[in-house]
């Protein structure tokens, strides 16, 4: 290499690394947060396979692509990781970490995504807590090893929303685009992304009132061709869905929509449903969140609340059974309040704690983040135990 190649690289080099400077600044909170996230999705990961996975695998992903889009006699086809795990079966090879590639993916795409909702639409204190919880979560974890449509839905309905809301505030051609194909991935990923698509629409119509104001034709344009689109997706499975519905939809297996299902739910998601005591520092996080984040972004607030709220009023009132895991698109959206309410405790503790000594109120905020994380690591320690999970 000559003396002129040497220079051109190294000033090629120090360009690179002040265009960085910036976004490392901006995101190291986050870098620092993928290795245990990824550590975690690929411990363990070449497991043995369970129940669901064995039935997909043998019913839809061995199957030609006609087959994969056009069955869904049962909702275990979630027909774009079918053909997701398929296309990895066919580049890599038929074992339990290829089907499960797709959803490790999603997974670690996750944390990331959370971290950049959070971060653009709250602060950075609520985006390292939301995305380093959902990072040792139990339940995130097992969603990226398993090859199932779960973690690409929690993913692609959390980027779905945060596009949405960007259309909301500065329309663009391109946000158009990529909000359309990531609320229909979601949607084509697992049925159960159709709510968040819901909560969309109930928003616009909250802010717009049927006035089709210019600034926000273009976000409701953009929910109703990703509503065309999923339409014609799904299209080839409506018999499928019908019959399912009408001789199997019914049968709850115990997981019947009841009071005592709904209040379990907080817990569940805080993986201690069996020591609520345990549990209760999170989900008390969690509904402090809810109310701060209902009083300074209601917007966001009603994003988060309203497709699980949209979901248990289709199962009540069809009286479909479901399970937690159909729910997981909430997933993001708990650790983000419980963030919120984490950094709103450690912010009110600081101002009012007049017995702290000046040196320990800074340490407010990481001692509650470490006691929380903490509890959300003790969760995810005993992975895995599918029966559990169910």
């Amino acid at each position: 290499m000559s003396s002129g190649q040497r220079t051109a690289l190294k000033q090629f080099a120090v360009k690179l690394l002040m265009t960085s400077k910036p976004l490392i600044r901006r995101y190291w909170p986050l870098i620092a947060i993928m290795v245990p996230a990824i550590f975690l999705r690929l411990y363990r990961i070449d497991a043995g396979m369970w129940y669901d996975e064995i039935y997909s695998l043998q019913v839809y992903f061995s199957k030609p692509v006609l087959t994969i889009v056009t069955s869904l006699e049962n909702p275990n086809n979630h027909i774009l990781y079918s053909l997701l795990a398929k296309l990895s079966m066919w580049l890599f090879g038929e074992s339990e970490l290829t089907v499960r590639l797709p959803a490790l993916l999603f997974g670690i795409a996750g944390v990331g995504v959370v971290y950049w909702f959070s971060h653009e639409r709250v602060d950075i204190k609520t985006a390292s807590v939301a995305s380093l919880l959902l990072a040792v979560s139990m339940w995130h974890i097992w969603f990226s090893q398993d090859a199932r449509g779960y973690s690409g839905m929690i993913t692609m309905t959390l980027l779905s929303s945060g596009l949405f809301l960007s259309l909301l505030e500065s329309p663009k051609k391109s946000l158009i685009v990529c909000y359309a194909l990531s609320i229909a991935s979601a949607c084509y990923l697992h049925l159960f992304g159709i709510f968040t698509l819901g909560a969309h629409f109930i928003l616009w119509l909250s802010l717009d009132r049927f006035k089709f104001r210019k600034e926000l034709i273009p976000a409701i344009g953009a929910a109703s061709i990703a509503s065309i689109i999923i339409f014609l997706l799904y299209a080839p499975t409506f018999g499928d869905m019908l019959e399912y519905t009408r001789t199997q939809g019914h049968i709850t297996a115990g997981r019947e929509l009841t009071t005592g299902y709904v209040l379990a739910m907080p817990f569940e998601w805080a993986g201690w449903l069996d020591r609520p005591i345990i549990a209760a520092p999170m989900v008390l996080l969690w509904f402090i969140g809810i109310i701060v984040a209902i009083k300074n972004r209601p917007r966001m607030a009603a994003l988060g609340l309203l497709p699980l709220v949209l979901a248990l009023l289709f199962t009540w009132v069809l009286g479909v059974f479901t399970y937690y895991r159909m729910l997981s698109f909430f997933l993001p959206w708990y650790f983000l309040f419980a963030g919120w309410g984490l950094v709103w405790c450690s912010s009110m503790l600081g101002k009012s704690g007049k017995g702290l000594d000046k040196g320990f109120k800074p340490l407010v905020f990481p001692a509650l983040a470490a006691g929380t994380i903490l509890l959300a690591c003790m969760a995810a320690y005993p992975l895995m135990d599918y029966h559990r999970l169910g």
